[in-house]
């Protein structure tokens, strides 16, 4: 037998397989548990905010409506604010930390806090009338609301606020020459436009918000999925820079909210939320492998030792190939194990005896049978544990040369524990 490293294949008995697939199994479910337990605490985190969100917005909303009806032109539409009010109230008291009810009051106090800027509107306008004549009451009045919406007009109706705005002189000049009837036809075409040009505004306006709404939620969700691959163990010690990196990915989406892209948005989260299933995937097949290389290493050791080798070092290479160098106690023997990531074991001896003999064919043929026996009696113990390895070979073996060790007594190993005991 040469000094060249021997061979032998392994595999790991189906029942071995069975206890750690029903291990990864429970640890799957704890961490689904974990991830879902972390996903329901931001939530809540994110409607408690929209509740303290919207209290804060009834507050501001009810002081500008008590600092316009303590005005003189609030004295005009005190009905419509006394209602105001009274809704006001009744959406306070019944907010809740419930998505539900955090959505209609939402919509409730975007309706009120528009009608208050129409009920604002029209009572400045009916004070401003009382020093006016009516014509140019009613053309104020239609400024007023003009002013209001300006900033939404701009941006949902741009050139139904250039045309308002031509109509509006258009009045204007009417006035100045104190044509009736001209005044009368322009400011009713201007009015009649207005009301459309605002109904379009509000549609667009409602539309915009429904999208940036989906968005937004799109957004979150993403964003949960990633706070759960920040709390996965598995995904933390196997694939950081990718949970990291899809973070700083997800994190970066929030200028396309402010820019208004929202179905670019809704594209990139589509793109991404299933990263978040392959880092799980990923992570649970790498943490697969590290259980089997761990469970095959400790059976390794328990062999050797059973066999009375004492291990000496335990190394592990750059490229993950594991060394497991063993010597027996009071003599030069030695036994290194070698384990690539990909492969079999690879066996190295030094210590035993070495004879040479005529091989099969006539030729000359080192041999050390000692050692390759040694060798079949760890893989015996290995076999206690479920590692299952093929005949030893090396290169240049000659299948028909008889080995001394064929009618020797094998060397005697201790009975290791019960199979299988210590394997979680």
């Amino acid at each position: 037998m040469s000094n060249s490293p021997k061979y032998t294949n392994y595999q790991i008995s189906e029942e071995v397989r069975r206890r750690q697939r029903e291990e990864r199994e429970r640890r799957r479910r704890e961490r689904a548990a974990q991830r879902a337990a972390e996903a329901e605490r931001r939530r809540r985190e994110r409607l408690q905010r929209r509740y303290q969100a919207l209290q804060a917005q009834v507050s501001q909303i009810h002081q500008e409506l008590s600092k316009f009806a303590s005005s003189p032109a609030g004295s005009h539409v005190e009905a419509e604010l006394t209602q105001l009010k009274d809704r006001l109230q009744r959406i306070a008291g019944q907010l809740q930390a419930e998505e539900k009810v955090l959505a209609n009051a939402e919509k409730e106090l975007d309706r009120s806090y528009r009608e208050l800027r129409q009920v604002i509107a029209a009572g400045e306008a009916a004070y401003e009338a009382k020093m006016l004549q009516q014509h140019d009451a009613a053309l104020l009045e239609l400024k007023y609301q003009l002013r209001e919406t300006w900033t939404s007009s701009y941006q949902y109706n741009p050139e139904g606020l250039q045309r308002l705005s031509e109509m509006i002189r258009e009045v204007e000049e009417a006035l100045s020459k104190r044509t009736l009837t001209e005044v009368q036809q322009h400011l009713k075409e201007a009015q009649q436009y207005f009301q459309r040009h605002r109904q379009l505004v509000e549609e667009r306006q409602a539309e915009w918000l429904q999208r940036h709404q989906q968005a937004e939620a799109a957004l979150a969700q993403l964003q949960e999925e990633i706070v759960g691959l920040l709390a996965d163990p598995l995904a933390q010690r196997w694939e950081t820079v990718a949970v990291q990196k899809l973070a700083q990915e997800a994190d970066q989406l929030h200028r396309l909210i402010e820019n208004g892209q929202f179905d670019l948005l809704l594209a990139r989260t589509q793109q991404l939320r299933p990263k978040v299933k392959e880092i799980l995937q990923r992570a649970e097949q790498r943490q697969e492998a590290q259980d089997q290389e761990d469970y095959l290493t400790k059976s390794i050791l328990a062999a050797v030792q059973a066999c009375g080798f004492q291990v000496d070092e335990i190394a592990v290479g750059p490229d993950g190939q594991k060394t497991i160098r063993t010597s027996r106690p009071q003599t030069d023997q030695r036994v290194t194990l070698q384990i690539p990531k990909q492969g079999g074991i690879y066996w190295y001896v030094n210590g035993f005896p070495m004879e040479t003999v005529l091989g099969s064919q006539g030729q000359p043929a080192r041999v050390c049978d000692e050692a390759v026996t040694q060798i079949e009696a760890i893989q015996e113990q290995l076999a206690q544990w479920g590692i299952e390895t093929s005949e030893l070979t090396w290169p240049g073996k000659d299948p028909n040369l008889p080995r001394k060790g064929q009618t020797q007594t094998r060397p005697r190993c201790q009975q290791t524990k019960t199979r299988h005991r210590s394997q979680k």
